[in-house]
């Protein structure tokens, strides 16, 4: 394909890549209608359900190899945390012979250093265990506030929140199709009610496709905070085999900092989607399909987008090392939006144009 590409002038080539990208984009839709499986995860929102599987096997086989990757890595790290160990073993009694103290102070010294060795010695056996448990807390306690089951505290499962927002809009939109009777014969009353509601039928249409995105980055938010709780933890797994020395032990437990600020930000992001979520599912109690209504949800949802988008800075500065949640980041984040939103439809025009030539 690649072979192919270059050798054509770059008019068909925006052509070729254009419907790749129509092929994909058919493809993901067609998929996206057939998804009403048994692992699709559903979700209501006043009434209304939405289901989505698609990014949760992704995300547990990307935890699969994480695991696999940090229990080889630690495998690897055994020796290296042994020779540091007797490095630091013989360090103390060099000490010990060269200061002349005496014999109890040795024993003492090396008794401390056996006990510490030990206990980053335990940490490195049980570390893939432990970490998780760490991480796997936090999530937890996430999950009891949103006072959900687990499975909608996941990737499809925000997803899924998001088409069941979609479907509530739409649930007492007036159509064409109650506007005939049989089929064919014109119900004048329900076809004034369709023109009536016509502004709210258009609003609505572009809300949908908002609250769509919003949920797909907040979606994406928590499936980047899994993937580094995946892979950058079985990463730094090789620290701790630098455990065995007092020289190198506090790369050791850089580690454990991370697992531990990964899971506070995960917390964060989960407790804001259950403040969002409380938010969005009043509003919906006295909601009608009018134009007014439709914006005031796509406000609260636009809200709880940009929240969750600052999510990962609002827990680090509760572990001390961020700015937190100020309107500055809010408007950083909007314009981070806008920029990729105008990306996009620079993209689509450019496509566009090299379609019609």
């Amino acid at each position: 394909m690649r072979a192919i590409a270059k050798s054509l002038p770059w008019e068909k080539k925006l052509d070729l890549y254009k419907r790749i990208f129509r092929c994909a984009l058919y493809t993901l839709i067609v998929y996206l209608s057939f998804i009403g499986s048994a692992n699709a995860v559903c979700t209501t929102v006043g009434g209304a359900e939405g289901c989505f599987d698609f990014f949760n096997p992704f995300d547990a086989q990307i935890k699969e190899q994480g695991d696999s990757f940090m229990e080889t890595i630690t495998g690897l790290v055994h020796k290296t945390f042994f020779i540091l160990a007797i490095l630091d073993l013989c360090w103390a009694a060099a000490i010990w012979a060269f200061e002349k103290d005496e014999m109890n102070s040795l024993t003492v010294e090396i008794a401390k250093r056996v006990a510490i060795i030990g206990f980053f010695y335990v940490l490195l056996l049980n570390a893939k265990e432990w970490i998780h448990i760490i991480i796997e807390t936090f999530g937890h306690a996430g999950t009891e506030v949103l006072g959900t089951s687990a499975d909608v505290a996941t990737v499809d499962g925000i997803i899924a929140r998001g088409f069941a927002v979609v479907a509530f809009i739409w649930r007492d939109a007036p159509t064409l199709k109650d506007a005939l009777i049989l089929g064919f014969i014109p119900n004048i009353p329900k076809i004034i009610d369709f023109l009536v509601h016509l502004p709210a039928i258009i609003v609505a249409t572009f809300v949908s496709a908002i609250v769509i995105v919003a949920y797909v980055i907040l979606a994406a938010q928590l499936f980047c905070l899994n993937v580094e709780s995946y892979i950058c933890v079985a990463a730094g797994s090789i620290l701790l085999g630098l455990g065995g020395s007092e020289w190198t032990r506090d790369y050791s437990k850089k580690i454990f900092e991370h697992a531990m600020m990964t899971g506070v930000r995960l917390l964060v992001l989960l407790l804001i989607l259950a403040l969002s979520n409380a938010i969005v599912d009043q509003a919906t109690a006295d909601f009608e399909f009018e134009v007014i209504p439709i914006l005031k949800l796509m406000g609260l949802v636009i809200l709880q987008m940009l929240l969750g988008m600052n999510a990962p800075e609002m827990g680090m500065a509760l572990m001390g090392q961020g700015t937190g949640f100020s309107l500055a980041q809010t408007a950083a984040a909007a314009q981070r939006l806008s920029g990729a939103a105008a990306g996009v439809k620079s993209a689509l025009s450019k496509a566009a144009k090299g379609g019609g030539k």
